[in-house]
């Protein structure tokens, strides 16, 4: 009955990571589609931006991806906003 339950235990484990793993996934698209748009550039670009800035700054690439995600999100004008930026002092 032990081994059943280590092994259950085991592959529970095992979906919670393949879990965690396809989530981290969905966000380096989602960065990576920023970027292409941002940037004017194709999709193994947007991916090179994300892991240099990873790399540079002894970061994980889905941690680099999430932030780029967050300010996106931080960024975007509110509704019935303009998209151009306002001039100081208006």
């Amino acid at each position: 009955m032990q081994g059943a339950l280590d092994i259950a235990v085991e592959r529970f484990a095992q979906y919670r990571d393949l879990q965690a793993a396809f989530g981290g996934r969905a966000i380096i698209e989602q960065a990576k589609g920023i970027l292409m748009a941002r940037n004017g550039v194709d999709q193994e670009e947007a991916f090179e931006l994300l892991r240099n800035h990873a790399r540079s700054h002894s970061q994980k690439l889905v941690h680099v991806a999430e932030a780029v995600v967050t300010s996106h999100q931080l960024l975007l004008p509110e509704p019935g906003e303009s998209a151009e930026p306002h001039e100081l002092g208006q």
